[in-house]
């Protein structure tokens, strides 16, 4: 071997080696100067993320302290003005602020003076022993007073206890008026998307026992810390943040604190370090183990430099492996996917791209039935009609390094539909244009928008309908509260229901009305339909309506609010009136009929049964009737019948009933009778004024007379057809003793006939 091949293939292999060593120490020292600098942006970003956190919980214990103080200096203003504050409007929905329990108010001996709950023991009746009563006692609070968390007496529950001292009419110490919170609320802003698992929210006094501290789902209260590191911290400034290890449950956190001199508490808010560094961890891990594979690749292609050939078939055999596995992974996508390299000319600019790749679904899509466009020029590959836009889009990805995502439609070029998403990436110096098929995406997106539009066309159509039927529809939430009313309400109800969403039934409705509503629509928030009709004065005037209240269901069978409908059924009362009246008048002579006499009748002996006094029953009968119909004529006969009618009416008694029984029958009931004798001057009466003739059309006079038939009880338990009865009878007497005359029945067993008037 000559002596200069000698040298070189000595310092190949001193030189291969010494390379080796100088490629690891420069992977080391790079992949050590990125963890380093991994380490310490982390380590910023936790820092940052720390105390952005504290801030943010700091502003909201601060806000929400500020909030409370100022209702209680409101609170201790009135008492101080007027002896003692207004707590009603606690109860109101909506007036009390998020988090509060109760206020109450004490005198100078701790006694509470008031209060917003309505009962209290006689052990929740005084604070003297709280611990914030004797601090504003004995002066050394002169502010808002953040006590210590304590155990209601009342519900056994936690409570903090907020307070401040009002001054009496001597201007000395007053007592305190005090707002009892849920101490868990002033950690409710904790959100594990910005905390995770072991961050932790707190607010502690200076007396150092905590306010509530909240880590996960674990919330404290009481606890003193006076021994820890935030004591100490605080001790050296007023803010800042540190680390520290948490005696409660052994985690290192990373903690950022503020004192609120105003309220005397310390807020602080903590993440857990190795939660919150736990991905550089793992990316450490990551890159340490790709170093060392790294490294353990780099030496064995060093040591396999030792053999060029055997190296170098290896190498080849690779990357004909590598090209196999490409493009076996590449036909097997559903995606196309093309790669081109770009044809520049000699000043360099783009003039056209080489495919040198295309996978099985590029062929199939792009170049249907024709040789795949590898190693052809794009403008000469693909149809001139997809080649153009393509290859612009193409030159400004390379030119500018911005992917491109754009839909192309394929349909022409296969003679069926299909709909790709193209997304163009850059590839080195060329470009990759990959193909995604989106038909069916963007037929299901036709397909919503088209339902979108129908349910918007429904949706107004229903509101049309709505508005247009004559009916009052209104939906109301758990609260009575108007979320939907249709235009009749404010045709019927007034202007004040065109703006009723929102709104209370309350609000809109005048008390005793809604004091009406009320009970039917709290059973049909207990899931009861109710239907109910009720008048009421509208704008168009007194209007009768049938109420239906539905309960509007959640699919958990939940009542979520209630349907109201509310229908005008005024003419339909009034039709049933009429009808009503109709069934109980003889449409001839405009007298009570039959069905009438038989409704009335048992209620007069009802009443009679009550009051003592005798009812009385005539049956009156037109003399020789049949003869002025077969002489007359029947119209003559109905004129008779009416004329009849009318002087029986006149000397009817108001109180008392006339009506025809049948044909030419007719019946008088009278009320308040004591004795028999007293129906006497009743039938002389009718008798009287049939005396003069009746005057017909067309000058036809008529000599009409009757027979009566009188029928009295004093008895309760006479049934009203033994009375009946007992009056035909005595009309038939009457009619034997010659007509025109009336005769007193006595218990239907003999008649007694009087003198004729």
């Amino acid at each position: 071997m000559p002596v200069s091949n000698q040298r070189s293939a000595l310092a190949l292999r001193l030189g291969l080696p010494g390379l080796g060593l100088l490629l690891l120490a420069g992977l080391w020292g790079a992949l050590a100067a990125f963890l380093h600098f991994d380490s310490q942006r982390s380590e910023e970003e936790l820092r940052q993320r720390v105390l952005g956190a504290a801030s943010g919980y700091h502003a909201f214990v601060k806000s929400n302290l500020g909030q409370l103080d100022l209702l209680l200096r409101a609170l201790a203003q009135q008492v101080q003005q007027h002896g003692r504050p207004e707590l009603d409007w606690f109860g109101q929905p909506g007036a009390r602020p998020a988090g509060l329990k109760h206020v109450y108010v004490t005198d100078a001996q701790g006694k509470i003076v008031a209060s917003d709950i309505p009962h209290l023991s006689e052990a929740a009746s005084t604070a003297v022993d709280r611990p914030y009563f004797q601090q504003h006692r004995m002066g050394q609070v002169r502010g808002l007073f953040v006590g210590p968390p304590t155990q209601s007496r009342v519900s056994g529950e936690w409570r903090l206890h907020l307070s401040r001292a009002w001054t009496g009419p001597d201007g000395g110490f007053g007592g305190v008026v005090v707002a009892s919170i849920d101490p868990a609320y002033l950690t409710s802003a904790y959100s594990r998307s910005q905390l995770g698992h072991s961050g932790l929210l707190g607010v502690v006094g200076l007396d150092w026992l905590v306010r509530a501290r909240r880590s996960g789902d674990q919330l404290l209260f009481g606890e003193s810390i006076r021994n820890g590191q935030l004591y100490r911290e605080v001790q050296r400034a007023p803010e800042g943040r540190f680390e520290a290890r948490s005696p409660l449950d052994q985690l290192e956190r990373q903690v950022a604190y503020r004192l609120l001199p105003e309220f005397e508490v310390v807020s602080y808010a903590a993440l857990g370090k190795d939660e919150f560094l736990a991905p550089l961890h793992a990316r450490q891990r990551r890159l340490l183990g790709i170093g060392a594979v790294a490294s353990l690749a780099l030496l064995a292609a060093f040591w396999a430099l030792s053999g060029v050939s055997r190296r170098l078939e290896r190498s080849r055999l690779a990357a004909a492996r590598a090209r196999t596995l490409f493009q076996t992974s590449a036909d097997a996508q559903l995606d196309a996917l093309l790669i081109f390299e770009p044809q520049r000319d000699a000043q360099g600019r783009l003039v056209n791209l080489r495919c040198v790749h295309a996978n099985r679904a590029a062929c199939e899509w792009l170049t249907p039935g024709q040789a795949s466009p590898e190693g052809r020029s794009l403008l000469e590959a693909l149809p001139r009609e997809l080649a153009a836009p393509l290859f612009t889009q193409c030159c400004a990805v390379i030119e500018t390094g911005q992917p491109l995502v754009a839909d192309l439609d394929l349909s022409p070029l296969l003679g069926r539909r299909l709909i790709a998403s193209q997304h163009i990436v850059a590839v080195g110096e060329g470009a990759a244009l990959s193909l995604r098929d989106i038909t069916k995406l963007r037929e299901k997106e036709s397909e919503a928008l088209y339902n979108a539009r129908v349910a918007q066309r429904s949706e107004r159509l229903l509101a049309a309908l709505t508005d247009a039927v004559p009916v009052m529809l209104v939906h109301l939430n758990r609260e009575l509260r108007v979320t939907f009313a249709n235009d009749a309400c404010a045709r019927w109800l007034g202007p004040a229901w065109d703006m009723a969403e929102g709104k209370t039934l309350h609000e809109l409705l005048p008390p005793e009305i809604y004091a009406a509503r009320l009970p039917h629509l709290q059973r049909a928030l207990r899931g009861e339909t109710v239907e109910f009709v009720s008048e009421r004065q509208t704008e168009l005037g007194d209007r009768i309506f049938k109420n239906s209240y539905v309960p509007d269901l959640d699919p958990h069978g939940r009542c979520e609010g209630v349907y109201t409908v509310s229908a005008d059924v005024t003419e339909l009362k009034q039709t049933e009136e009429r009808l009503a009246e109709l069934a109980f008048t003889d449409t001839l002579t405009g007298l009570r009929n039959r069905r009438f006499v038989a409704d009335r009748l048992p209620q007069m002996l009802s009443r009679a049964r009550r009051t003592g006094l005798g009812v009385g029953v005539i049956y009156l009968n037109i003399d020789r009737f049949k003869r002025v119909n077969d002489e007359q004529g029947h119209a003559v006969g109905d004129a008779v019948l009416q004329e009849f009618a009318r002087r029986l009416r006149a000397a009817t008694r108001l109180h008392d009933v006339a009506a025809r029984f049948a044909g030419d029958e007719f019946v008088v009931l009278l009320e308040d009778l004591r004795q028999p004798e007293d129906m006497v001057a009743v039938a002389q009466k009718f008798l009287a004024a049939l005396r003069p003739n009746f005057e017909l059309a067309e000058g036809l006079r008529l000599h009409v007379s009757a027979s009566l038939g009188l029928a009295f009880s004093a008895s309760a338990d006479t049934p009203p057809e033994a009375l009946l009865r007992e009056a035909d009878a005595a009309l038939y007497e009457a009619k034997a003793r010659g007509r025109d005359t009336y005769v007193l029945g006595a218990g239907g067993a003999k008649v007694i006939p009087l003198a004729r008037g």
